[in-house]
């Protein structure tokens, strides 16, 4: 299902028995995205940020709100019972590797480990697909467990690495189908929506890396040394100035 601005959001029945609204990231969103940002764990924002943060400057906003659903694109799930952000992801083209685009995401604490970030990655996968990109690159600290489970059961590997973070890839040219789930019954007023399941095959030719995911820790500080070079250190890097 494509999600662009304007479009009606997506409801989606989660593990638990909770619902979320998936939608397209507006620029109208700064506020919800601020307001999510603040109720994360000091452990949850560390594990986005590389340092505990709670609050996000104008400058940082900007940046999270200019999409253009194409070279950056993001997906919102919000509780319908509250109207509350609980889930972003998204992706920004990586600096001079057309076609390659590096994948962020988050999840409020309260909603971890029902499924709905690995649904979120799903159908940013199918996005990412749509507009034509071969390639998502993400960076995980080497300590996020759970992030690094999401990606490898989505047939991402790991690329050869340095000191605090790992760097996973999955080639988007391996994506074989796409096949609808039955009808999602809700409980919730709203329509009745298809979930689309993304099938990888191995991509060819070594197409995507492999490591030994070597497990190594670092600060903010030494992360953002090393350069403003992609998503995860530009929010690293902003966080420790």
């Amino acid at each position: 299902m494509t999600l662009v601005t304007g479009e009606p959001s997506e409801r989606l029945n989660l593990r638990d028995g909770r619902v979320v609204d998936i939608r397209a990231l507006e620029r109208g969103d700064r506020r919800l995205l601020a307001a999510a940002i603040r109720r994360l764990s000091d452990r949850s924002s560390y594990l986005r940020f590389a340092t505990p943060k709670h609050r996000v400057t104008e400058r940082e906003l900007d940046y999270l709100v200019d999409i253009d659903h194409h070279d950056h694109e993001a997906l919102l799930a919000i509780d319908p019972l509250t109207g509350r952000g609980v889930a972003v992801a998204r992706y920004v083209q990586v600096s001079g590797e057309p076609g390659v685009v590096e994948l962020a995401a988050t999840v409020a604490d309260d909603w971890q480990g029902i499924g709905l970030g690995s649904a979120l990655l799903a159908r940013l996968t199918r996005r990412a697909v749509d507009e034509g990109h071969s390639a998502f690159r993400a960076y995980v600290l080497a300590v996020n467990g759970q992030a690094i489970a999401v990606l490898r059961r989505a047939g991402f590997r790991a690329r050869p690495g340095w000191g605090a973070l790992i760097e996973y890839e999955l080639s988007l040219v391996a994506i074989a189908d796409v096949k609808p789930t039955p009808p999602v019954q809700n409980s919730a007023p709203g329509p009745t929506i298809r979930a689309a399941a993304v099938v990888i095959r191995p991509a060819k030719r070594n197409a995507v890396w492999r490591s030994d995911d070597s497990r190594s820790k670092g600060s903010s500080a030494e992360i953002a040394s090393r350069g403003i070079t992609t998503l995860y250190q530009r929010s690293a890097a902003l966080a420790a100035v």
